[in-house]
């Protein structure tokens, strides 16, 4: 009778020992234990900053984790000499959370020193969150008022490979002066993927220019891209301006369909939440229950045993 005691105890001992050691949550993918910030995006009034003038900022930050959100995020912009936040305000914007897959949209307002003599501004663009952080470099043009003006543009933000996928922007010279050897450029991970050549434009015309890409499979994931113009302004200086920048995606037609329906914004984050606090309680269920039905088993076992000796 000791005997099956002492292997009743023992074996209700090892049950307990799962308990404890399975009570952790579990998590769908046990190597992705932490959310991944990055800013996939941004966007200046007018495309460049203009000295003597106020602008606005805007990032696009995604949280590319397919289970676990982001909590307690500080973004906090690192400003070149010459550029100050408007009266008021500071460059750090505070976040409650990022739904897993989902994005934000912050916006930073500055005024541009009168005296930036300058082509370009470096922002650098600092991301803490939970026990995280990553910075990212901005790289902005300084332009002037005047040269141009581009107030409609369409860049798909998924290309289907072997699709001809149309880029297209309604520019128009507000210079006052004529401007030689215009081209549109769109420019993929810093290199000319296609241009377009539009020639003089005349002070005061305007003009809707048309870009065509296509890409092979080997082009297939994220890519970084460029829109701009370049030409010749009424001095003979060569310039560039940057119509718009960010980040498209190149896939199949699934690839395409799955990242326009991963891109939701804050208000998905709660189902994602709620999705991942699910999968952990359906784990832990299971493994509860297993326990359980073989300690059911282990008692019918003994209590057999005792009917027998008796």
């Amino acid at each position: 009778m000791n005997k099956i005691k002492m292997t009743v105890i023992g074996m209700v001992f090892m049950m307990m020992l799962i308990i404890f050691t399975f009570d952790a949550p579990v998590f769908a993918d046990e190597e992705e234990k932490t959310a991944l910030l990055y800013v996939t995006g941004y966007e200046v009034d007018n495309q460049t900053i203009i000295p003597g003038k106020e602008f606005t900022l805007k990032l696009k930050v995604e949280n590319y984790s397919e289970y676990v959100s982001a909590r307690d995020i500080v973004v906090m912009i690192d400003n070149p000499q010459g550029i100050v936040p408007e009266y008021g305000t500071l460059s750090v914007e505070y976040i409650d959370n990022i739904g897993p897959k989902s994005s934000a949209e912050i916006k930073f307002k500055y005024k541009a020193d009168l005296e930036l003599d300058v082509s370009e501004l470096d922002f650098g663009v600092y991301i803490s969150w939970d026990s995280n952080e990553t910075t990212t470099p901005l790289r902005i043009s300084v332009g002037r008022e005047g040269d141009f003006s581009v107030d409609e543009f369409t860049i798909p933000e998924n290309m289907v490979i072997g699709k001809k996928e149309y880029i297209g922007a309604l520019i128009e010279n507000v210079s006052g002066k004529d401007m030689d050897n215009v081209a549109m450029v769109i420019k993929c991970d810093d290199e000319i993927l296609a241009s377009q050549s539009i020639g003089t434009m005349l002070s005061g015309t305007a003009k809707t220019q048309y870009l065509t890409v296509l890409f092979e499979e080997e082009n297939k994931g994220e890519h970084s891209y460029e829109l701009l113009l370049t030409y010749t302004d009424g001095v003979d200086t060569n310039k560039e301006y940057i119509i718009s920048s960010g980040i498209f995606n190149v896939g199949d037609k699934a690839d395409t369909s799955e990242a326009q329906g991963n891109n939701i914004d804050n208000k998905d984050s709660s189902a994602g939440e709620e999705n991942e606090e699910n999968q952990t309680g359906i784990s832990n269920m299971v493994i509860v229950c297993t326990i359980g039905i073989l300690l059911i088993a282990i008692c019918c076992v003994v209590l057999l045993l005792i009917y027998r000796r008796k």
